[in-house]
């Protein structure tokens, strides 16, 4: 009822904000409103009335304009974004596809590329920021900024010599406004509540920013905050475990003929029920100082700060069917999946957490901008730092070889049975196995310096010639640690629980899902049965890892300027580039008796130099041309990530086996081709239709690798013997090749009541291919063969409404690392549905009404085929109401 309700509400409020403003007045009427409109603007000082349609005409300027392949998204009047998330906004543009979790926007896939291949920036400032990960990556998330604070987003597809380094997918630049291009008093506030179909309370939030310039233009500053209270709940089910192959000695009886044909078909290795509920604060706070301390000499200082506070429970069921037997099965013969088992002498665990993270991230950069005569001389110094600082506690229990449990995908894969007799033990048959705590904290920290200058150069064709240095240092520092508390003959009747599943797991997506079974309160556990010993960090994962960069370029600009016929205009540059590591791990050594941790054996110490040139134009004919082909062909490069050049090694002795990364990897080089043509039209210049093409040469594609070492740690006890080695190394060449085509315009050529509609849409198609270390080839991680954006909007007077569906067909995440090609991730096809609608009064306030996922899509990923689940996280319907105020 509670969906069909909402259901109902979202689509009376869409029917109503379309018809009552286009069709519920005859022409004279609108008319009369549209006069009275003009007349109260004329004699109120208010802002011009702004909405999605000024927010797409503003985006095209900026394209038109640029001198290089870019894409962008500006914010409907300053505080007021179009989306509620920085990569929700940024997936409405070609080529792009974002990562999710808990049903929000989190990171960006650019051209096929992973988000570890996007370079992030906030006001040309180095932000990289990790959520929730043992490993820090390149990767930015970027839901821990928020959207309203920024009245630009870039997406940059081709860089110039001037831009810095790292992202062969792109480069995503966040822009807050400049408080002396506002260059007046302008305040806003506005405040929200959102709630979600699997979410259990309400979710408040408040936004707003105070500008002003002093009369003679030449102080300004401007302060912008937001703050969100976000509930958190995800249902999640997993096999984390890949899918296996049963062999005759899994058969509960080999001799049974009923059984030996399910030999050869697919398993998974353990299903996994988890529930995750918790709370979130988030805080971004933003300033920013101007002074023009004389004609030629602009100074400024910016800052951002964020936190983003997250406490979450978790219980999750763990059934290990690959550490049982096979009772009796069901074989899809077209895809080798046995779609129902069921199963003896299995594994159950059960797993409770409490989980506490503290991200914090702060930026800060100070600029001078010196403009004398001919030359402009910028300099800017800028550190950032993001810090997340994540405690957990964990009580858990194993019920070993016991009982009866099995699972059947016959009614949908994607939301399959399971059951274990394990999950009706009552507490005091749950024994608790072990309560531990863990803390772990991911550093990183980066300071830059650059300089840069350009002086006018009207020589033939040139326009200006510039060059400049950047110098930047990046540490990734990790460091965890964990502990047991004492558990000697305690069970689950001796806690309590605060969290407690009460059986909606899945709120009604799928039938006979396991929904209860025992659970305990780990914290308070944990506290009452402390261990006898301190806390340390004692983790074989810990390093410290630097990364110095040394760059410089030279790059000259042009334009021909012949306005009568052909004119070219863009730009030519090198920039070259050196990397050096630094770097300290540790050896873990894991004996059937001991361990053994080596401080300090496990060192890198790595440099490359690498020469990037770029070469970006754009021919038009005429001053002002409708028609222009834009192209470029760039040289970009993009680094390991610091898991894959960790020098730390986990040595399993009787295992015979070690894994650790490469510091000899060399970074991801590409050369990157991009040709296209661009066709403006319109009375207003808001229409465009584009054709781009795209190619990447990938080279030094890293991948996973495995051999044999013969290693000697007798120094501990360990004698000589053979391992198996598990790391990465560079696997040959991959390539990306697409076509993006962009078309939009308002319908202001229409007759009314038509001529306040316009559409937005785009459609990207890739191809891509990479091979790994055993010759199999899959298409590049992150890469959908199809994307695509359709967005219908209506504006009239104060009113604007947008309908808005994005789509991404299926998608490799993790290739196989396996010799066979197996058990390679992938992405189900997704398509999503939002709705938003705005009313802007004279007076500055405005109404605001979203939905995000109307047709309550869930991301589903699975192995190899489509019925063999990896994991299914549900997602509901997200609704979010607002009223605010601008000045």
């Amino acid at each position: 009822m509670r969906h069909f309700l909402k259901s109902t509400i979202a689509l009376s409020a869409f029917t109503a904000a379309l018809a009552a403003p286009a069709f519920g007045q005859d022409a004279n009427e609108r008319e009369d409103e549209a006069v009275a409109q003009e007349q109260a603007a004329a004699t109120t000082d208010v802002i011009t009335v702004r909405g999605f349609r000024s927010s797409f005409a503003d985006s095209l300027t900026q394209k038109r304009d640029a001198n290089q392949v870019i894409d962008t998204i500006t914010a409907e009047e300053i505080g007021q974004f179009p989306d509620q998330n920085i990569a929700e906004a940024i997936q409405r543009i070609s080529g792009v596809s974002i990562t999710r979790t808990n049903g929000e926007g989190e990171a960006v896939t650019i051209r096929g590329l992973s988000p570890t291949f996007t370079r992030v920036e906030v006001d040309g400032r180095t932000t990289t920021v990790t959520s929730d990960s043992a490993n820090p990556e390149r990767q930015s998330v970027l839901n821990v900024f928020a959207s309203d604070l920024y009245n630009s987003i870039e997406v940059i597809k081709s860089p110039t010599a001037a831009d810095v380094e790292g992202g062969i997918g792109g480069i995503v630049r966040l822009n807050t406004p400049e408080p002396l291009d506002v260059g007046e008093l302008r305040w806003g506030l506005d405040a929200s509540i959102t709630d979600a179909d699997l979410r259990d309370e309400t979710e408040p939030a408040i936004t707003g920013f105070y500008t002003n310039a002093t009369p003679d233009g030449r102080f300004g500053f401007l302060i912008s905050g937001t703050y969100e209270d976000l509930d958190r709940r995800i249902d999640k089910i997993q096999n984390n475990d890949d899918w296996r192959q049963v062999d005759a000695g899994f058969l509960a009886d080999s001799s049974d003929p009923a059984l030996t044909p399910l030999i050869g078909g697919w398993f998974p290795g353990r299903n996994r029920i988890e529930q995750r509920v918790g709370e979130r604060q988030r805080l971004n706070l933003n300033a920013k100082f101007q002074f023009q301390a004389s004609p030629e000499l602009l100074l400024s200082l910016d800052g951002l700060y964020t936190t983003d506070e997250r406490e979450e429970d978790r219980s999750r069921a763990q059934i290990q069917w690959r550490r049982g037997q096979l009772e009796s099965g069901v074989l899809d013969a077209s895809t080798g999946t046995i779609t129902e088992a069921t199963f003896t002498r299995h594994r159950t665990e059960f797993r409770d957490f409490t989980r506490i993270a503290d991200i914090t991230t702060y930026g800060i950069t100070g600029a001078a901008e010196w403009t004398p005569g001919l030359w402009s001389i910028d300099a800017e110094v800028s550190t950032f730092s993001s810090e997340e600082d994540f405690d957990e506690w964990r009580v858990d229990h194993r019920t070993n070889r016991d009982g009866l449990g099995g699972y059947s995908l016959a009614n949908d894969p994607r939301y399959p049975s399971i059951f274990t007799e394990a999950a009706g033990l009552a507490p005091a048959d749950v024994d608790v196995r072990s309560a531990n705590f863990q803390q772990r904290i991911i550093t990183l920290e980066d300071t830059d310096f650059e300089l840069d200058a350009e002086r006018e150069w009207n020589h033939g064709i040139f326009t200006s010639y510039q060059f400049g240095f950047r110098w930047a240092q990046a540490e990734y520092d990790r460091k965890q640690g964990s502990i047991n508390g004492q558990t000697g003959g305690l069970t689950y009747a001796d806690g309590n629980n605060e969290f407690v599943l009460d059986g909606t797991f899945g709120q009604g997506f799928g039938e006979n899902l396991l929904a209860i079974w025992p659970m305990i309160e780990p914290r308070s556990f944990y506290e009452a049965n402390p261990p006898a010993e301190a806390f340390t960090f004692n983790d074989e994962n810990l390093w410290t890892i630097e990364e110095a960069t040394t760059a410089a370029y030279g790059m000259v600009n042009f334009d021909t300027a012949n306005t009568q016929g052909w004119n070219m205009r863009g730009n030519l540059g090198v920039r070259v580039v050196q990397t050096n590591y630094t770097g300290q791990g540790r050896i873990d050594i894991d004996t059937a008796s001991d361990e053994f941790l080596i401080d300090d054996a496990a060192a890198l110490e790595r440099d490359y130099t690498d020469t990037l040139p770029a070469f970006n134009f754009v021919i038009s004919k005429g001053e002002d041309a409708p028609f222009q082909i834009r192209g470029a062909v760039t040289r970009a490069l993009t680094r390991p990530t610091i898991n894959e050049i960790n020098p730390g090694e986990d040595v399993i002795v009787p295992d015979q086996e070690i894994i650790r990364g490469n510091p000899e990897l060399e970074p991801f080089r590409a050369w990157q081709y991009d040709l296209g043509i661009e066709y403006y039209f319109g009375e207003t210049g808001e229409g465009l239709f584009s054709v781009a093409a795209f190619y990447k040469d990938v080279e030094n594609f890293i991948v996973a690798d495995t051999f044999e070492e013969t290693r000697d740690f007798s120094s501990v006890g360990v004698p000589s013997q053979v391992y198996d080695v598990e790391t990465f190394r560079n696997g040959g060449e991959a390539s990306i090749s697409g076509v993006e085509v962009s078309f939009q315009t308002p319908f202001s050529f229409l007759p009314e009541p038509f001529n306040d509609f316009g559409v937005f849409a785009n459609y990207t198609y890739t191809d891509s291919e990479f091979t790994d270390a055993f010759g199999n080839s899959f298409t590049f991680p992150g890469a959908s063969e199809t994307t695509y954006n359709l967005v219908g909007y209506y504006e009239r007077g104060g009113f604007s409404s947008r309908l808005a569906y994005n789509y991404r067909d299926d998608y490799l995440i993790v290739p196989s690392s396996a010799q066979d090609g197996s058990n390679a991730e992938f992405g189900e096809e997704q398509g999503r549905l939002d709705f938003a609608a705005r009313y802007r009064f004279e007076n500055g306030v405005r109404v605001s009404f979203d939905v995000l996922n109307i047709t309550e899509e869930q991301q589903y990923r699975y192995y190899d085929d489509v019925s063999r689940l990896e994991d299914l996280e549900f997602e509901g319907r997200i609704y979010s109401f607002s009223i605010g105020f601008i000045y």
